[in-house]
């Protein structure tokens, strides 16, 4: 990924960079182009870690970073991404614990299955009052689903298979009017 494309003055709202057969990694100089709206670079091949200075990128509505080969941990600095609507990290090798973004309140998408995420899942992200679709399958998280999930008005999907949850089914997921879809499957 050349440093060069985040300081083209042509690139104002969209970078989609899908399919597009890039290599490499995504440098920190990503700051650069802070009036990004939509983030894509869905399929291609990019390794390494997300910079932390992705969270500079204040008016970022739309990331998706799909089917790379990301590594490490998904950085903290997205919590700063207040008008993010859509997170979708599928498909990479990341690791660690999902990050702190319950300071999001427009983020309706969250998608991070297919990784190597560890720990409990956040009650925090019972804060996201917007939240309609939550995919964390295919990862490695343990603990028991938080009750504060059962608080999201409007979740219509909810997949968490094929992780190491525990317990008891929680109440939201028969008393939730609006969900749809869940999957706890191993």
């Amino acid at each position: 990924v050349p440093e060069s494309i985040f300081n083209m003055p042509e690139i104002k709202k969209i970078l989609l960079l899908r399919n597009s057969g890039l290599t490499g990694t995504i440098p920190a100089s990503i700051q650069k182009a802070s009036n990004l709206e939509i983030l894509s670079f869905q399929k291609c091949s990019i390794a390494g870690s997300l910079p932390s200075t992705i969270g500079n990128l204040s008016n970022l509505i739309f990331v998706t970073f799909m089917d790379n080969m990301l590594t490490g941990r998904i950085p903290e600095s997205l919590a700063n991404l207040s008008h993010l609507e859509v997170l979708e990290l599928s498909g990479n090798d990341l690791t660690g614990t999902i990050p702190g973004l319950e300071n999001l309140d427009k983020l309706y998408f969250v998608s991070l299955f297919d990784n190597k995420l560890t720990g409990t899942i956040p009650a925090s992200l019972g804060m996201l009052q917007n939240l309609m679709f939550l995919n964390i399958k295919n990862n490695r998280l343990d603990g028991t689903i938080p009750p504060e999930i059962g608080r999201l008005p409007g979740l219509v999907t909810f997949f968490g298979e094929n992780n190491r949850l525990t317990g008891i089914l929680p109440p939201f997921l028969y008393n939730n009017g609006d969900l749809q879809a869940i999957n706890l499957s191993r």
